[in-house]
């Protein structure tokens, strides 16, 4: 009944009162979270799935999804009710499935749930990481990239030329989830672990945690698309701390990245790099010649070539004081071997794009 308050409450400032009250009394009564535990899993959470992914009102959604948090992490707190909040999650993470790629105009508060569950607390983390929730935000992330995807299915692409999907929730739960895995390679366990790790507790990666997150696609996404680039930097950083192979994934990434971008749209991967290129350990020298190149006086082939009727005799030389006499090669071997590093994008935009160079 509450519930249908809420949805008829929407255009009133009650709305807000009405779900600070019920989530205050979620949090003190005992018996009202005994009571909520068992209202939420009638016809398998059916109704809160419709209110998370069809009500047209984002406040109803919003309130909703801030009072099912609440309760879920209470419930996660009672020894009693561990089960019941295990499978209302459950529900939810099948919900992903079914629902989200249809409705993702409207996903954004439902993420935002499951994130606020994730890091509610001890048994929730444990949880959460036991299901090996990251890689399945990461594979619906994806969608039809997802390299975990079976060939033969088909998947729905979310997002237009007019509008994006809002993943911020889903990649700030993904970042946090995958920085509790212990990134280090097998037969490495006694080397240092990387700054960017949270907490105290480190779990083993699940089975297909670092193909579907150390993945091109996935950086690259994550980084322009969730608008989260300061957490997806770490997230890149956790991974390729003393790992060269991850390391190279992501520089390329990077490259790719500053060199597809209109300048205007650069800052996120800016934003990203900083936390890869200030990453201490035995490979740092490398990703600063991967991404900002080092200097190198240009050669030959690369000045223009002397008039044909005058003999090539003598050096190479410039003929004018604003050519140029050095360049910046990234030293990094790539596919795409057009992609200029930074240095160089600087230097070529100096008199075009001051805004980019500030960066």
């Amino acid at each position: 009944m509450i519930f249908d308050m809420l949805v008829y409450t929407y255009h009133s400032e009650s709305i807000v009162e009405v779900a600070d009250i019920l989530r205050k009394v979620l949090v003190l009564s005992d018996e009202a979270i005994v009571k909520f535990s068992d209202y939420i899993l009638i016809d398998n959470a059916s109704e809160f799935i419709r209110i998370l992914f069809k009500c047209s009102e984002g406040t109803v959604r919003d309130n909703v999804s801030n009072i099912l948090s609440t309760a879920i992490n209470r419930m996660f707190s009672r020894v009693d009710l561990i089960e019941k909040a295990e499978k209302f999650m459950h529900l939810m993470f099948g919900a992903i499935q079914t629902h989200a790629s249809a409705n993702w105009t409207k996903f954004e508060h439902f993420f935002n749930m499951i994130k606020q569950v994730a890091i509610g607390g001890e048994p929730q983390l444990e949880f959460m990481k036991k299901n090996q929730i990251e890689t399945l935000l990461a594979d619906f992330f994806l969608a039809e990239k997802s390299p975990l995807r079976p060939k033969d299915e088909m998947r729905m692409c979310m997002g237009n030329n007019y509008s994006k999907p809002i993943y911020d929730s889903l990649v700030q739960t993904i970042c946090f989830l995958s920085r509790h895995t212990d990134p280090r390679e097998e037969g490495h366990e006694n080397q240092d672990l990387p700054p960017t790790v949270i907490g105290d507790r480190l779990f083993s990666p699940g089975e297909n945690e670092k193909k579907v997150i150390v993945h091109k696609h996935f950086a690259a996404k994550a980084v322009k698309d969730a608008f989260e680039a300061d957490a997806v930097g770490k997230l890149i950083a956790h991974w390729s701390y003393q790992n060269e192979a991850n390391s190279i994934i992501f520089a390329q990434v990077f490259l790719r990245g500053i060199n597809e971008t209109d300048y205007e749209e650069v800052a996120p991967f800016l934003t990203a790099m900083h936390h890869f290129l200030s990453l201490k350990d035995d490979f740092q020298i490398k990703r600063l010649e991967w991404l900002l190149g080092t200097p190198m006086m240009v050669d030959g082939s690369m000045i223009k070539a002397a008039p044909t009727d005058l003999p090539k005799l003598g050096a190479y030389a410039i003929s004018c004081m604003s050519d140029e006499v050095y360049y910046f090669p990234s030293t990094l071997d790539s596919i795409d071997s057009t992609n200029e590093s930074i240095l160089s994008l600087i230097w070529r935009s100096k008199r075009r794009f001051e805004s980019y160079t500030m960066f």
